[in-house]
């Protein structure tokens, strides 16, 4: 693999994991919301909750898909040697 490819899946394994990170965080908000008392009218919660299950499920594919990148970035540097 060269030196540019290599820059790349480091680049995208880096935003994958930033991603998970931003949409962990957009979970947790939303949950928040729904534990306050009064914040929700108890019509919207369950859409709410199916929203935080998404955002929660994207987060965990982009943190695997991240994983992904960096094994086989390892395996590339355990090639090379």
């Amino acid at each position: 693999m060269r030196q540019r490819e290599r820059k790349q899946l480091r680049a995208k394994a880096n935003d994958y994991k930033m991603y998970s990170l931003v949409l962990l965080a957009i979970g947790a908000l939303f949950y928040l919301g729904v534990i306050l008392p009064g914040a929700l009218e108890a019509g919207k919660k369950p859409l709410i909750l199916i929203a935080i299950a998404a955002f929660l499920a994207a987060s965990i594919y982009f943190l695997r898909r991240s994983a992904a990148c960096r094994r086989m970035l390892e395996d590339e540097d355990e090639m090379s040697l």
